[in-house]
């Protein structure tokens, strides 16, 4: 008779299962993220990714990655020649194609800039032609202490780029990733989220200014804001995808090599400014983890399968997850090196330090304050549209027609500028594009 108390084979199993791939990711933080992956079999073969940033650093590591996992991966970019460099790149190594056949064919290019605003609906409608569904999104792109500048609508650029555009993004894709579940959506902090606890650039949210367009310049108190708005808003977006699939997974890269220094404005910025004399000095050097290891959080959170349910599932995960359900509303799953011993660890969970990411109110404040944000960009968009159109000393059209218009690559929708159209994709359905408004908040 066996012991009740043994433990099951499925039980033992699971547990050499994720002791194994605990390992494996740990030896990853050494020798990059292939070696975590080869104990992986093809985990997205059939998925469709979309990879913003895809062209260099953190997001091109994470392109080979997913590549090499089966699946088809979109690599949206701001430059379409550094694009095409960067897929020759990736096609090049043998090893990034994987089991799965036409490598070639399962790397698609399209445009978008965070920083012009009419090309984030027109790159969805790219997509949307393409026929595809979508399982997975990585919003990785962003800048960081680049040269001070105003872009669409008057946002501060680092603001833009790094949270706004990529919010706007996610609602248009959101019914995408409810048809193809279970999906994901892994959305790029960063360890600065961290100076809210010391009470630096964070003590206190410009609320009456969330586009950042009296901030001074584009230096760490932007940045610092960019990335604490990701991680209040994820939190209430997993909040609200509860029950519909859709995983909202949030990382943080640690400090690695990426190529934002070779970008930034090294004579406005101290910390440009000495990283820029130390590689004079000694060429060579690295600063911080090259980005083999510091794409690690981020592959592990798009691929883990044990991640699958991770916030979207309602059932409780266990006593932990039950309090954050009762304090926090959700959950919030955040995956990144450590804080003090930087670039280890960097496939393991930890906790955001930064007091907003745990104040309900505001995270809600912060996701209905950006849907409002997206009305009155389209709204902004409409008009200047309208005046670039009419003809000069004519009459003009109005705001209501000229918010509708049909130039700009703005879907159709809504009296105000409200997301919420409907496409036709190649031989299916139509899919109903609906960003704003109609996400009913859950009870708390």
């Amino acid at each position: 008779m066996a012991c009740p108390m043994a433990p099951s084979a499925g039980f033992l199993r699971n547990y050499l299962n994720w002791f194994f791939t605990s390992m494996a990711w740990l030896v990853a933080d050494w020798f990059g993220w292939r070696a975590a992956l080869s104990v992986y079999p093809p985990l997205l073969r059939n998925k469709v990714a979309i990879v913003t940033g895809a062209n260099a650093g953190l997001g091109l590591e994470t392109t080979k990655a997913l590549l090499q996992q089966g699946a088809t991966v979109v690599m949206a970019c701001r430059s379409m020649q550094a694009a095409a460099t960067a897929r020759q790149e990736i096609l090049a190594d043998a090893r990034n194609a994987g089991p799965v056949p036409d490598a070639a064919g399962r790397l698609i290019l399209l445009h978008v800039d965070f920083e012009d605003f009419a090309t984030i609906p027109k790159f969805v409608e790219d997509f949307h032609a393409t026929g595809l569904p979508l399982h997975l999104l990585v919003n990785n792109a962003g800048i960081h202490l680049k040269p001070h500048k105003k872009v669409s609508c008057g946002f501060e650029r680092t603001i833009a780029s790094n949270f706004f555009g990529h919010f706007w993004l996610t609602q248009l894709l959101l019914d995408d990733l409810k048809a193809a579940a279970p999906s994901r959506i892994v959305e790029m902090s960063s360890f600065v989220e961290n100076f809210g606890l010391l009470g630096l650039y964070t003590r206190t949210l410009p609320w009456h200014d969330l586009r950042g367009a009296t901030l001074p310049d584009s230096g760490e108190r932007a940045y610092t804001l960019s990335k604490t708005y990701i991680l209040m808003a994820a939190r209430e977006l997993a909040r609200r995808l509860e029950g519909s699939g859709v995983d909202v997974i949030t990382v943080h890269p640690g400090f690695a090599d990426s190529t934002w220094y070779l970008k930034s404005d090294n004579n406005a910025y101290l910390f440009s400014w000495l990283v820029a004399k130390v590689r004079s000095v000694v060429p060579w050097l690295g600063v911080g983890q090259p980005c083999t290891t510091g794409a690690i959080s981020t592959i592990y959170a798009a691929i883990a399968p044990e991640l699958q349910g991770s916030t979207s599932s309602v059932a409780s995960k266990g006593v932990v997850d039950s309090i954050c359900r009762a304090l926090f509303g959700g959950r919030l799953k955040y995956f990144g090196p450590h804080y003090i011993i930087q670039n280890c660890f960097n496939a393991f969970p930890r906790w955001a330090t930064n007091p907003w990411n745990y104040n309900k109110g505001a995270c809600v404040r912060m996701y209905e304050s950006a849907l409002d944000l997206i009305q009155q960009v389209q709204q902004e968009m409409g008009m200047q549209q309208q005046q670039q159109q009419q003809p000069a000393g004519g009459v003009g059209q109005g705001v209501g027609a000229g918010a509708a218009g049909d130039g700009a690559g703005l879907p159709a929708g809504k009296e105000g500028g409200a997301i919420d159209g409907s496409r036709k994709r190649k031989g299916g359905a139509a899919a109903v594009v609906n960003g704003y408004g109609e996400q009913p908040v859950p009870a708390a």
